[in-house]
C-alpha cells in the first residue's frame, strides 16, 4: 500500500512547486536567477514525468524492470568479484618474484 502511495505524493509535491515557481519565473532582472529558476522548472518537470510513468506503468512492466535490475547487479557483482580475484592474484605473483629473487 505504501509504495502505491509515494508516487501520488512526490507528483502533488512538484505540481505544487511548480504552480509556487512559475508566477516567480523571469521576475529578476539577474540573468543568474532566471537560470536557477530554468532549472527549478525542468527538476520538477523531470519528478513529475517520472511519477506519472510509475503511477502509468502496468504490474507486468514494473516486474519486468525489477528482474532486469536484479540481473545487471548480479552481473556488476560477478565483475568486481572477478576484478578484485585478480588483483589479489597478481599482487601474490608479485609477492612470489620478490620472494625468489631475494
Amino acid at each position: 500500500m505504501k509504495q502505491k502511495l509515494f508516487p501520488f505524493i512526490n507528483l502533488g509535491l512538484a505540481v505544487v512547486m511548480l504552480f509556487f515557481a512559475l508566477p516567480k519565473m523571469g521576475m529578476s532582472a539577474d540573468p543568474l536567477a532566471n537560470a536557477f529558476w530554468i532549472v527549478w522548472v525542468g527538476f520538477s518537470a523531470i519528478v513529475i514525468a517520472a511519477n506519472g510513468n510509475i503511477i502509468l506503468m502496468s504490474e507486468e512492466k514494473r516486474d519486468r524492470l525489477k528482474q532486469i535490475k536484479r540481473q545487471r547487479s548480479l552481473r556488476f557483482e560477478k565483475k568486481l568479484a572477478a576484478m578484485m580475484k585478480n588483483k589479489v592474484d597478481s599482487e601474490a605473483n608479485k609477492k612470489k618474484v620478490k620472494g625468489t629473487a631475494s
